[in-house]
């Protein structure tokens, strides 16, 4: 067999790994992808390890939009399949008119998950802000809701946190 085969031998020492499509491989490549068909022992069998994460990119991007009616909303891009957004940070602003209630939201299997609801007298452009862990699945998007703004204006979603890829 190619490859290392022991996992006592000093090939280990430097990071974690699995054997995949019959070899030892590294589960994260230099390039930080996953390997994929990872195999694990469960102390008494090989086995294809359920899922994997890892880090894949930095999670950062606006969406900009135009709300078409009073008290309008807006969206976010939607996660492709194959990742896991875990989003840390979100700021919302109406560009144009001054708002009295900004509400962020996670659109989850078409529901509307409301993670912060910001009343307050916001000058145009000023951000309503929200900052934690928010874990968005495949087609998840980020729902933004502005009390106060007219149908027209521009509207801001930022997004910050960072993907991590799925191998199943």
């Amino acid at each position: 067999m190619t490859g290392i085969t022991d996992p006592s031998e000093e090939y280990f020492k430097d990071g974690l790994w699995g054997w995949a499509t019959n070899t030892w491989e590294k589960l994260i490549s230099s390039g930080g992808s996953l390997v994929t068909a990872l195999h694990g022992w469960d102390g008494s069998v090989w086995r294809k390890l359920p899922l994997v994460f890892g880090f894949s990119n930095i999670l950062a991007f606006r969406t900009s939009a135009v709300i078409s009616g009073a008290n309008g909303y807006i969206y976010s891009a939607a996660v492709p399949a194959g990742e896991i957004w875990v989003v840390t940070n979100i700021g919302v602003a109406d560009i144009v008119t001054a708002t009295t209630r900004n509400r962020i939201a996670i659109r989850h299997s078409g529901t509307n998950l409301a993670i912060a609801d910001v009343v307050d007298a916001f000058g145009i452009a000023l951000y309503a802000t929200w900052s934690g862990h928010a874990y968005l699945g495949y087609q998840d998007l980020i729902r933004a809701d502005f009390a106060g703004g007219l149908a027209g204006d521009v509207c801001y979603i930022d997004v910050i946190g960072y993907k991590m890829l799925i191998a199943e």
